[in-house]
């Protein structure tokens, strides 16, 4: 693979990353403050990122990709619940 390709191939992935990491922390965003429009307006962007503009980036599943960050998500908040 010539340096170019990998270099990016790296790039995608990084989009990708940052992509679920921002779903993730406007996901926890939204569970402390429901109301919040930023967090909300996140979310919103990276499901469409993730439904629609994935496949530029990824063979990654948008979908299974949201249900995963979700779940992630809602194990972190139960878990932090049972220690408090």
């Amino acid at each position: 693979m010539s340096e170019y390709v990998e270099c990016y191939e790296n790039l995608k992935a990084a989009v990708v990353k940052l992509a679920a990491d921002d779903y993730r922390r406007a996901l926890i965003r939204l569970r402390r403050h429901p109301k919040d429009t930023n967090a909300l307006h996140t979310k919103i962007e990276c499901e469409l990122f993730f439904r629609k503009g994935i496949e530029m980036y990824s063979d990654m599943d948008g979908e299974v990709l949201i249900k995963e960050i979700q779940e992630r998500v809602r194990r972190e908040h139960n878990e932090q619940r049972t220690v408090k």
